[in-house]
């Protein structure tokens, strides 16, 4: 019923894509040898299109004759490794992890073709505990999903801003690296003071009723869609499609209607084997929002605030090039050829 459901919803924001599909363009696959395709994301509501696309079948539906390979992960930083073994051609991660792959790389390992969402991260304190100043994080524990993540390297700016060291012992702070569900558990325990976390645990954190939001990260971007170069050269029309269904749940998901609301609830419901609230998801979502623009300049200023805090070695970042707005803006044209595209 909930497929029926989420592809009623989505049908007339898709159409432009399959009525060109089927209008005589090309195959996917034809003259490309590309059949399968390994989609890696991590599974938080900040990837709410990627998740909901692929398991109420929507990029399947434009895609005949790949076969979808689906790999989730607790953290960008791991699926940065899993592109780097060549297991990964498609990417919905955060720009910290984006940076970091682009630069060990030298470029190689990806470019982002589009954005996906910005916002819905921030920083939650233990009710009790208001840190103002760099003293009040003495001795303290904060937990971030994964080292070297974007919440993570958030943290360690906002610490370095206030003169913090990120680094157990007298005077700093100690950053802990844990899972979503684990952090929320450690978090209720009194186990940490705090965390830098995206949407759903900020969320949760707050409805533990032991948590308060002291920054709402509202415009920084969370999630971007990265590829591998080689899928670019060999099949950029696929590239282009998979972009016309991400512009359609993106418009379809910021509407932030029942409808939507439902539909998020009950994908996620299924995707973790938990129950996911209509509750817990509207007010997840009013912090966060989903779009495909992407700025090259604020890459590189995230980039920069990574080196700053040491967690880019060498030389300082250049990450000129990894941005390739080809595939976005002829899937944009594509989309507005046809109807009901929605906008940004």
């Amino acid at each position: 019923m909930w497929r029926r459901m989420a592809w009623a919803a989505l049908a007339p924001f898709v159409a432009a894509a399959l009525l060109l599909l089927h209008a005589g363009e090309r195959a996917v696959g034809e003259g490309t040898e590309v059949t399968e395709l390994r989609v890696g994301y991590v599974a938080s509501l900040v990837n709410a299109p990627v998740v909901v696309g692929l398991a109420r079948g929507h990029f399947q539906e434009v895609l005949p004759g790949v076969r979808l390979e689906e790999h989730a992960f607790g953290a960008g930083p791991a699926l940065v490794e899993a592109l780097f073994a060549g297991a990964i051609d498609i990417a919905y991660l955060g720009p910290s992890p984006a940076v970091n792959a682009f630069i060990r790389s030298g470029g190689e390992a990806l470019r982002i073709v589009a954005g996906s969402s910005v916002g819905g991260s921030g920083f939650v304190a233990a009710r009790g505990w208001n840190p103002q100043r760099a003293e009040d994080f003495f001795g303290r524990r904060v937990g971030t999903p994964q080292i070297g993540n974007t919440q993570d390297v958030s943290l360690r700016a906002y610490l370095a801003s206030l003169g913090v060291p990120a680094a157990a012992g007298e005077g700093g702070v100690h950053v802990v690296a844990v899972g979503g569900p684990e952090l929320v558990g450690l978090f209720a325990l009194g186990a940490l003071d705090g965390a830098w976390v995206p949407e759903p645990w900020l969320t949760r954190l707050l409805a533990t009723g032991e948590g308060v939001l002291m920054l709402h990260e509202g415009d920084l971007p969370t999630a971007f869609v990265a590829v591998r170069p080689s899928l670019l050269a060999r099949a950029p029309e696929l590239v282009e499609r998979w972009l016309q269904v991400h512009l359609a749940l993106c418009a379809l998901l910021n509407k932030g209607d029942d409808e939507a609301v439902a539909l998020v609830a009950a994908t996620f419901s299924e995707v973790w084997q938990q129950d996911v609230s209509e509750a817990e998801v509207r007010e997840a979502l009013s912090r966060l929002r989903f779009g495909w623009d992407v700025a090259e300049a604020g890459i590189q200023a995230l980039a920069d605030k990574a080196y700053a805090v040491g967690l880019i070695q060498g030389a300082p970042p250049d990450v000129s090039g990894i941005v390739d707005p080809r595939p976005l803006a002829r899937a944009l044209v594509l989309r507005d050829a046809g109807e009901g595209g929605g906008g940004n």
